[in-house]
C-alpha cells in the first residue's frame, strides 16, 4: 500500500502543532522538528519497513535553519523515488504572531545578535517560507486569536477524515 506523506510547515506561532494535533488524531504517524535533508532518506526507509505505518506527517521548518531553502529540492527527490509528498502550510497574520509571542514570551527562533525586533524575524521568517507556501497543496490561514475548529476540521478533511470530531473522546 502506497504511504501518505504530509510536510508540515508554516510560521513559528502560525499554529503547525494545532495542525500536527489533528493529523494525529486522524491516524497519521507524526515527527516534529525533522531537517529537510533527512526526508528523502526517511521516506525511503519508511517505503521499505515491513511496519504497519502507512500516514506520516513530519513538520519541517525554519528551526532546520538555511536547510529549509532546499525544501523545493528535497520535493523533488521524493519525486524521483515516486513518493508525493502534500504539503500543508499553516500562517496567521502578523498582529496574531506578534500577539502569540508576547503572551508566551518566547523568544522567535529566528531573533539573535542580528535580528532583535519580533517584527523582523517574522518577515524574514515569510521570505525564507516563499517556497514551502507556493509548494502547498493547501494553506490555512488562522485571522483569530486560536485556531479555529473549522480550521481542524478542514485539515481533517484535506487529508482523509470527513467526519472530524475535534480529536475529543466521547462521554468525556
Amino acid at each position: 500500500m502506497k504511504k501518505e506523506f504530509v510536510i508540515v510547515t508554516g510560521l513559528s506561532g502560525g499554529g503547525k502543532s494545532c495542525a500536527v494535533n489533528v493529523l494525529e488524531d486522524i491516524g497519521y504517524y507524526c515527527i516534529d522538528n525533522m531537517p529537510p535533508q533527512l526526508l528523502p532518506k526517511f521516506m525511503e526507509i519508511c517505503q521499505k519497513s515491513g511496519e504497519e505505518i502507512e500516514k506520516i506527517a513530519v513538520v519541517a521548518d525554519v528551526r532546520s535553519g538555511e536547510r529549509l531553502y532546499m525544501l523545493k529540492d528535497y520535493l523533488a527527490e521524493l519525486e524521483q523515488q515516486d513518493i508525493h509528498a502534500k504539503v500543508l502550510f499553516v500562517d496567521a497574520n502578523d498582529d496574531v504572531l506578534l500577539k502569540r509571542y508576547k503572551e508566551t514570551r518566547r523568544k522567535h527562533p529566528l531573533m539573535d545578535d542580528k535580528v532583535t525586533v519580533l517584527q523582523s524575524a517574522i518577515m524574514f521568517e515569510r521570505e525564507i517560507l516563499s517556497d514551502a507556501k507556493a509548494a502547498a497543496e493547501k494553506t490555512f490561514q488562522e485571522y483569530k486569536d486560536k485556531a479555529t475548529e473549522d480550521n481542524f476540521a478542514a485539515i481533517a478533511d484535506k487529508f482523509g477524515n470527513t467526519s472530524y470530531a475535534g480529536g475529543l473522546v466521547e462521554g468525556a
